[in-house]
């Protein structure tokens, strides 16, 4: 179901606790389940809010032998498909998590490639 505009506005203005306590009300998991842990951070606090359609995926940046070149154009090709605004939620599942770099020079560059492309497709 995608939302319009003006719910995803509603939607900003609830915090993570409150959206976490009415899904634990709902029962749909177990209360211990689907917090996030400590490690999680907001690194840019000043952009404010970011609201989308979760696409989900998992990644390994830190183990040498890891070949998967067809991994990051899966990923762009479903963040074509997702409806918008997507936002894209990786779990590193690397060796070294510490170490892990999920948008360096490569990758945003081609993200960038394919927002450009969807731009001019909307016309």
């Amino acid at each position: 179901m995608r939302l319009t505009d003006e719910q995803l506005d509603a939607l900003r203005l609830i915090d993570s606790p409150t959206v976490s306590n009415a899904i634990e009300r709902l029962q749909v998991r177990p209360r211990l389940e689907g917090f996030a842990g400590w490690d999680l951070r907001c690194a840019f606090p000043e952009l404010g809010t970011m609201l989308g359609y979760a696409v989900t995926c998992t990644a390994d940046t830190t183990t040498p032998s890891r070949v998967d070149a067809k991994g990051q154009l899966r990923l762009w090709d479903v963040v074509e498909r997702a409806p918008k605004p997507a936002v894209i939620v990786i779990k590193d599942i690397g060796p070294e998590r510490s170490r892990s770099c999920h948008m360096g020079e490569v990758m945003a560059n081609q993200l960038e490639r394919v927002l450009l492309v969807l731009r001019c497709d909307q016309g």
